[in-house]
């Protein structure tokens, strides 16, 4: 209701679909977890008619749905949901440049009827090995696995830390799917906002959907191109074919005019 083009959710969990009990002891038996799963498909349904594209992690336990259907990932096997696993470098990349950045990474969910799409993560591999590395210019010694991470903000201390996991995943999938919105006039309908991405995604692993990177890993400039590829077979879609490069800021010599502006709504535990 808020005109929201695309809602990234960075949370998210899984339920028995048996039953389950919470860590306070509350119990919800099969019926209930039918009621929640059929009460989460309904938001999400509503917000996708409304226009808005929904992202979420696929979550950090490393479960392989395909083999546990007993389990239930929850926003991200809602119904008109785009779920997104998490890649990374598995041997400390600053070791090594030429180190393979997208590998699944460890802590990452998977199964094709999970994953939709992959997107950079971090990794946790290195993280528990011994070898240190010094940053450049400090001097200063770290574990070598950091630089396999994400570093981003503590709002509440304005400190910089380190971490990973599809919530970090999710973001980019968000991004590139605001950036095709705003490359289309602002607005768009979710379906062809998802076709774009995927055939603008870079097929990694087995061709077509596989367990760990769904339809492919998200790929921006890529997207882009399926957008503008689509302008051209669908008379909806009126993509510019005569840019040369995507202006993505102020810095790049453009600003935003209110009808290429989208709105991002972020969702985190906090």
């Amino acid at each position: 209701n808020i005109q929201a083009d695309v809602i990234n959710i960075s949370l998210g969990g899984w339920v028995e679909k048996d039953g389950y009990c919470d860590d306070d002891g509350v119990c919800v038996d099969k019926k209930g977890v039918k009621e929640l799963i059929k009460l989460l498909d309904r938001a999400t349904r509503y917000a996708h008619k409304k226009g808005a594209v929904v992202i979420a992690a696929a979550g950090n336990d490393g479960i392989d749905a395909d083999h546990n259907g007993k389990k239930y990932f929850l926003p991200a096997q809602s119904d008109k949901v785009i779920a997104v696993s998490a890649t990374g470098p598995s041997d400390g990349w600053i070791l090594n440049p030429a180190t393979d950045l997208d590998v699944l990474a460890p802590y990452s969910n998977y199964g094709k009827k999970l994953v939709d799409f992959a997107a950079p993560g971090g990794s946790t591999t290195f993280l528990f090995q011994n070898p240190t590395c010094t940053v450049p210019f400090s001097g200063y010694p770290i574990p070598c696995g950091f630089f396999d991470m994400v570093i981003g903000p503590t709002a509440e201390s304005f400190l910089w830390n380190w971490a990973a996991g599809t919530s970090a995943a999710a973001p980019h999938v968000s991004g590139v799917a605001a950036l095709v919105i705003g490359q289309n006039g602002g607005q768009m309908d979710p379906e062809k906002v998802e076709k774009a991405l995927r055939k603008g995604a870079d097929d990694l692993g087995p061709k077509g959907k596989d367990p760990f990177y769904g339809r492919g890993r998200i790929n921006a400039l890529g997207a882009v191109n399926a957008l503008h590829k689509q302008g051209d077979d669908d008379e909806e879609m009126e993509a510019s074919q005569s840019a040369a490069a995507v202006c993505v800021s102020a810095s790049d010599g453009c600003l935003p005019t209110q009808a290429n502006r989208v709105f991002l709504a972020l969702v985190n535990s906090r």
